[in-house]
């Protein structure tokens, strides 16, 4: 487009060449003929079509220029977030199939307490799952808690496929170990990135601390490793009183971390959770500059629009008159007129 224009342009501002004697012919009458007011007028309409044709040309061109060179506007925005992670840690060995879908319901519940703080999940049996990293899209974190909770909630069937996949990645191929404890919580603690960044680290702990074999960590090791990472450890124990040994081993580890201990998975162990992590006032996190690059094509798409507009209504009207022009004369001089049947 820029190439036709510049054509034109040349075309148009280039001078006349200077005719000679051998390249001209005389005609006579012609000064008579061009002093005519219709054919000075003809010449002047005309000069004005090319003019205007010229400059519909060159905005056409220049709007067309405009949109390749895609104009933009650059927002830069500064975000801060929430100085908190917080990890969901589910023990869902045997021992805790009735009560993992509450305990994921109260997750839930959780979350939506929550504003800014990145969470991230992972379910242990014999072997550690993260379902989720850390993340602060909360649309996300309802889905796939949603999808978890019905993952929890299906009858396992060891002859069926469906039903038993899922667990497999939590499960003993050798099955002589479940529920360890200790390497759930050790994996959990894991989760929490930038160990060199002052933030609050908090992980939501749900088990019954029912340990069936011989985990690779203890629950006490865990727990030191909670504190080197400065990680709070809030337990929440659903069986306290069938198992009140198990209860005070957990309660005691959880504590050293300066955590908290809950005896059961309901509204108010959530509320006081979720208190107890909100409690932690860190500064906010001034995280990197958000940049949004926007198109503005508009301004170009304009002027070709226009360009085209004007340069069809300058061709058309005149296009018209012309032919208007040529059937009347035709019909003065008796000669078939332009009405469908065309000239012979």
């Amino acid at each position: 487009m820029a190439l036709l224009v510049a054509a034109a342009l040349f075309g148009f501002l280039r001078p006349a060449k200077t005719l000679t004697s051998q390249r001209t012919t005389k005609l006579a009458g012609a000064e008579r003929y061009l002093a005519l007011p219709a054919v000075r007028a003809g010449i002047v309409r005309g000069r004005r079509l090319a003019l205007v044709g010229l400059l519909t040309a060159g905005l056409v061109g220049l709007g067309g220029a405009v949109v390749a060179a895609r104009p933009a506007e650059t927002t830069v925005t500064q975000r801060e977030v929430a100085n908190r992670d917080v990890v969901l840690c589910l023990d869902i060995s045997g021992s805790m199939t009735d009560t993992s879908v509450e305990t994921v319901m109260a997750y839930a519940a959780m979350v939506e307490g929550f504003e800014g703080e990145r969470v991230a999940m992972s379910i242990f049996n014999a072997r550690s799952v993260t379902v989720f990293p850390l993340t602060d899209d909360y649309d996300f974190l309802a889905a796939r808690l949603e999808e978890m909770a019905e993952f929890l909630g299906v009858e396992l069937d060891p002859w069926n496929e469906a039903t038993l996949l899922p667990f497999l990645g939590v499960l003993d191929p050798n099955d002589e170990a479940s529920s360890l404890i200790g390497d759930g919580l050790a994996m959990c603690v894991e989760l929490f990135d930038h160990p060199e960044l002052e933030r609050s680290r908090s992980l939501v702990f749900v088990t019954d601390n029912e340990l069936n074999g011989e985990p690779l960590i203890t629950l006490d090791q865990a727990a030191a490793m909670a504190r080197k990472a400065k990680v709070k450890v809030y337990a929440i124990d659903p069986y306290t009183h069938d198992l009140p040994g198990e209860a005070r081993e957990l309660e005691a580890a959880v504590l050293s971390t300066g955590g908290g201990f809950f005896e059961a998975v309901d509204a108010a162990a959530v509320e006081q959770v979720v208190a107890r992590i909100t409690a932690e006032q860190a500064a906010p996190m001034v995280l990197p500059p958000l940049v949004v690059v926007t198109d503005h094509p508009w301004f170009g798409a304009v002027l070709v629009a226009l360009g085209l507009v004007t340069l069809g209504a300058v061709l058309a009207p005149g296009q018209w008159l012309k032919s208007q022009l040529v059937h009347r004369r035709a019909r003065r001089r008796g000669l078939p007129g332009n009405d469908g049947g065309g000239y012979v």
